[in-house]
C-alpha cells in the first residue's frame, strides 16, 4: 500500500472512529491506526489516489508527510513501542555479528574489520536510543539508564568496547584489532601477498580506485584478537563482542518490561 502521508488524530479513540467510518464507506478494511508511542496522538496512512472518493472525511484534519512521521519517532515498521529505535539498532548489530561468522575460514581483514565496527556503530544506536527515550519517560526512567550507563563506563569489557567507537570516530590510531591466520594451504590464482590479512591481489594499482581484492582459495583458519594497553588480549574480538552484545540485549529487554513498551 502507498503511503502518500499520515492523517494525524488527537488519540487513538478518535482514529479508531474515523477507520470504522472509512471502512464502511469503502467497503473493506482499510488500514489500522498507529499510536505514537510518547503522547496520546495516533496516526493513519493515507494514499491520495485510492482514497478519493472519501477524501471529504478529512475535512481539516492535520497531516504529516511520510519523513516527518518518522523524523517525529512513530514506528512504522516490524520493531514497534517507546523503544522501537533501540530494538532496530539491536538487530543491526546482531546481524552484523552473525556476518563476522563468514571469516572463520576466509581471512579478510578488512572485511572483517569494516562488519565489526559497523556492529560497534550499531551499539552506539542502541546506547543512543536508550538515553533518549529514556529521557522522555521522566525521571524514574532517566535515572534508571544514567545508572546503567555508569555501569558499561565501569565494566572493563563493556567500557572497551565502547571507547573503541570514540576512539575509531575521533583518532588516527587504526591498531585496535589484530588479525591472526593459520594458513594449511591454499589453491586459486596466484597471489601478490600472502599474509595474516589473508591472500589478495592488487587491483587499479597507481589509480584513484587502488585496492587490496582477496581471493579465494584459501585453507585456513582466522582470528582477530584486541590490541589493549596491556597487549594482544588472549581472547578472540568475537568472545568479547559477545559479552557486550549479551549486556546490551538485557538493557533494551528490561527497558521495555520495566517502562512499558506502548
Amino acid at each position: 500500500m502507498r503511503k502518500d502521508r499520515y492523517i494525524v488524530f488527537a488519540n487513538l479513540s478518535e482514529a479508531e472512529q474515523f477507520v470504522e467510518t472509512l471502512d464502511a464507506q469503502i467497503g473493506e478494511h482499510w488500514a489500522d491506526p498507529i499510536p505514537h508511542p510518547f503522547d496520546d496522538r495516533a496516526a493513519l496512512p493515507w494514499n491520495d489516489k485510492y482514497l478519493s472518493k472519501v477524501s471529504e472525511l478529512l475535512e481539516e484534519r492535520a497531516s504529516l508527510s511520510v519523513h516527518d512521521i518518522r523524523k517525529e519517532g512513530w514506528n512504522l515498521g516490524y520493531h514497534q513501542g517507546r523503544f522501537a529505535k533501540a530494538s532496530a539498532k539491536l538487530e543491526d548489530a546482531l546481524c552484523g555479528r552473525d556476518a563476522l561468522e563468514l571469516f572463520n575460514e576466509y581471512p579478510n581483514f578488512p572485511a572483517f574489520r569494516s562488519v565489526f565496527y559497523g556492529v560497534l556503530t550499531a551499539l552506539y544506536g542502541v546506547k543512543e536510543a536508550l538515553r533518549k527515550t529514556t529521557s522522555k519517560l521522566g525521571s524514574d526512567a532517566t535515572d534508571w539508564w544514567e545508572s546503567e550507563f555508569q555501569k558499561i563506563k565501569a565494566d572493563p569489557t563493556l567500557s572497551l568496547f565502547y571507547e573503541m567507537h570514540n576512539s575509531d570516530k575521533h583518532s588516527l590510531d587504526d591498531s585496535i584489532l589484530h588479525p591472526t591466520t593459520k594458513f594449511f594451504g591454499y589453491r586459486g590464482p596466484a597471489p601478490q601477498s600472502i599474509s595474516g590479512e589473508g591472500v589478495f591481489w592488487v587491483v587499479e594499482e597507481g589509480t584513484k580506485d587502488e585496492r587490496r581484492a582477496f581471493l579465494p582459495g584459501a585453507k585456513a583458519t582466522f582470528e582477530c584478537y584486541l590490541v589493549t594497553p596491556s597487549g594482544i588480549s588472549d581472547v578472540p574480538a568475537k568472545t568479547q563482542l559477545d559479552q557486550v552484545l549479551e549486556h546490551y540485549k538485557q538493557l533494551v529487554w528490561t527497558a521495555k518490561k520495566r517502562f512499558g513498551d506502548s
